[in-house]
């Protein structure tokens, strides 16, 4: 009798277990689209001292081109924005990166060791097996560190061992999500550096606790929050350190219709008698082109008119809020090139945070291309007038 009691127990709590573990694994769907939003703020300190915060937005633009063998083929466009100080206004869109890979069920990476993006290759990368709440195990991934600014081009891999703990299941939103506790270590020295020449790092070390959050039923992350303190050691034995946050966020990208989109904006800018102002399409998204538009000479304070104009296209995006917006500023060739493109900066800058002043609360980022991009013939004055110009694009991913 005792051993059939026995025997009984052992059944209920396996059966009990089986209820509560689940097993992680990516889900491909082809034509599948979405967005992966981070932000880090960072305070850098240089040989102990404080130097300065930056915060940085990244986005990585997500599709699903291709399965086979419960594979993924991944098409990712990273935009990564900066502001070189930490309070009000937009990120400066600084460079895209359109990469593509395969990845596995399980989380692991086929990607071109060439490539810079994406900076973090094989986490989190799940066992082959049922997880239970308490559970952990450790995986193997690597770091990819940009070492550009200091004339190396190829990217630094830094292998990391993964250490992983299954916290609990709840509900964000209303999805349902497993909450996992990894952490990890970083130590790499750079030998094969020491004979490049110029100031760069030798060593890199420090370590990254975070807290990340699984989508059970769609098999891809929901979201993450981590702290990091990471430490560059220089061939002047100079050192730089990077203490911060980050967080990110998967946000789904519904289909955009672009040409009932540009039908629409095009209709309420004719009911508003917006001038000047004309609507295009195309892959990327919808575009609102504010073209002569007025600032000061040689100046990136835009004129009341302007500002007119800008709160009644302000109320045509309330109507998409969440869509990615980019600000894009275009000159007329006139001055010297670094000039231009400086002012394209500023006044796609301007027009943006003034789109924020008004109300517009969509994730956006602006960009300055100078006159690289020009619509019209840049010999005449009509054709400077176009090219002196502000386009708002509604973005698809």
């Amino acid at each position: 009798m005792m051993r059939k009691q026995v025997l009984c127990i052992i059944f209920m709590l396996y059966t009990v277990c089986m209820l509560f573990s689940e097993e992680f694994a990516f889900i491909y769907t082809k034509g599948l689209k979405y967005k992966i939003l981070t932000t880090v703020s960072e305070k850098v300190y240089i040989d102990g001292d404080f130097h300065h915060t930056a915060e940085i937005f990244n986005k990585a633009a997500i599709e699903h081109k291709d399965v086979k063998n419960g594979k993924g083929f991944v098409s990712a466009l990273f935009q990564i924005s900066e502001k070189a100080n930490s309070g009000d206004g937009i990120f400066k869109l600084d460079e895209e990166h359109d990469v593509s890979y395969w990845i596995d069920k399980q989380g692991k990476y086929e990607v071109n060791q060439n490539l810079l993006y994406p900076l973090m290759r094989d986490v989190p990368l799940f066992p082959e097996k049922n997880l239970s709440p308490g559970d952990t195990w450790e995986a193997e991934g690597k770091e990819i560190h940009d070492f550009r600014r200091f004339k190396i081009q190829m990217p630094i891999y830094v292998p990391i061992t993964v250490h992983y703990e299954y916290i609990k299941n709840e509900t964000k939103g209303e999805t349902k999500v497993a909450k996992i506790k990894l952490h990890y270590e970083i130590y790499r020295e750079l030998p094969e550096l020491l004979k490049i020449p110029g100031w760069h790092p030798l060593l890199i070390y420090g370590k990254v606790e975070q807290f990340f959050f699984w989508d059970i039923e769609n098999g891809h992350p929901h979201s993450y929050e981590d702290t990091f303190d990471i430490i560059y050691v220089f061939n002047n034995n100079q050192m730089y350190e990077f203490i911060g946050t980050s967080k990110g966020e998967v946000t789904e990208s519904p289909e955009l219709n672009k040409e009932q989109l540009k039908d629409e904006i095009e209709k309420a800018i004719k009911d508003d008698d917006i001038k000047d102002t004309t609507v295009t399409s195309d892959d990327a998204g919808v575009t609102i082109t504010l073209e002569n538009i007025n600032f000061g000479p040689e100046s990136d304070i835009l004129q009341p008119n302007e500002q007119e104009k800008i709160k009644h296209i302000a109320k045509i995006l309330k109507k998409y809020p969440n869509r990615d917006i980019l600000v894009a500023g275009h000159t007329a060739l006139a001055g010297d090139e670094e000039g231009r493109q400086l002012l394209s900066e500023k006044r796609a800058k301007a027009v943006g945070e003034y789109l924020r002043f008004v109300g517009i609360k969509n994730s956006m980022i602006f960009k300055g291309f100078g006159a690289r991009l020009p619509i019209a013939d840049n010999e005449t004055e009509s054709g400077m007038r176009k090219n002196r110009r502000v386009e708002i694009k509604i973005l698809e991913n």
